[in-house]
């Protein structure tokens, strides 16, 4: 298999963070990093499905979404401009 990973970068945080939560009222850009990093795994692990879809509110309901993220030093542009580059996530479901 070949494919290439793009870390995604996150600019609108006010800051770096390690970790930022994805609840079902996150922005729509946030949720689409998540359900990227979800097609990674996917792709990697040759799962049946995809584990996050950014465009499917029913499920996003019982879901809470994890990016793990380091600092992005090389894309700093100023002194205020913090980007985030996302390398990691977790989609956890609660169910009773």
């Amino acid at each position: 298999m070949d494919y290439r990973i793009e870390a995604p970068i996150i600019d609108d945080l006010d800051g770096y963070h390690s970790l930022w939560f994805i609840q079902s009222d996150a922005s729509r850009m946030h949720k689409d990093v998540l359900e990227q990093m979800a097609r990674c795994f996917k792709d990697e692990f040759r799962y049946d499905h995809l584990q996050y879809d950014a465009s499917d509110a029913t499920s996003q309901k019982d879901c809470t979404g994890l990016l793990i993220m380091q600092p992005a030093y090389d894309l700093v542009r100023e002194t205020e401009h913090r980007p985030n580059r996302v390398i990691g996530a977790a989609c956890f479901r609660h169910r009773s």
